[in-house]
């Protein structure tokens, strides 16, 4: 029996195992939950209801996706979301909504008791260029109880810079801040509607 052919395969198989790149990095816009001291009552506070944040198609990905040109769009290498980009920026958003809002008990998904408000955003854009700039444009729809009508619905944008280059680390930070940046114009439509 000659061995040769299983040797070669051998070989080939431990010089592919080591040539292979590492793993993606897996990033999440939302930081780590800190616990809370104790058991807090939200008996009879307001109940805020964030749906979830609609996106376009073509970034509801687990690709960190980068905008290269005009209709150009570029997928890291060497790093991913660690959820659909969709479910990150309705976290994030939740937990923002919540620093900038004590007083309210800020929800994503249904819970026993009808919400005083709902809060609706829509993504339009969210597109990082190599140049750095990082652009985020929405709408967003604060319904009241009653759901008939918007008490209030306003369009924006906001900007932010990946700092320090374009790392895949300084990209999700420059993405991050624009959250952060659209969550202090939700807030803020959030308390006209009291």
């Amino acid at each position: 029996m000659n061995l040769r052919p299983t040797i070669t395969i051998w070989c080939l198989a431990l010089l592919m195992g080591c040539s292979s790149a590492p793993a993606p990095r897996t990033y999440v816009l939302s930081p780590p939950a800190t616990p809370i001291g104790g058991v807090r009552a939200e008996s009879g506070r307001s109940i805020l209801e964030l749906k979830p944040v609609s996106v376009p198609d073509y970034l509801d990905t687990t690709d960190i996706v980068l905008r290269n040109g005009r209709n150009e769009l570029t997928v890291s290498a060497t790093a991913r979301w660690g959820e659909r980009l969709s479910i990150g920026i309705t976290d994030a958003l939740a937990g923002d909504l919540a620093t900038r809002m004590p007083g309210m008990t800020i929800v994503t998904t249904p819970v026993h008791r009808q919400p005083a408000r709902l809060i609706l955003v829509d993504i339009e854009a969210f597109d990082v260029f190599p140049d750095g700039r990082c652009i985020l444009v929405a709408r967003w729809v604060i319904e009241g109880p009653d759901r008939r009508a918007a008490t209030r619905s306003e369009r924006g944008s906001v900007a932010t810079q990946v700092a320090g280059g374009p790392t895949d680390a300084a990209i999700v930070a420059a993405m991050t801040a624009a959250i952060d940046k659209l969550a202090d114009h939700v807030a803020a439509a959030a308390s006209l509607t009291h």
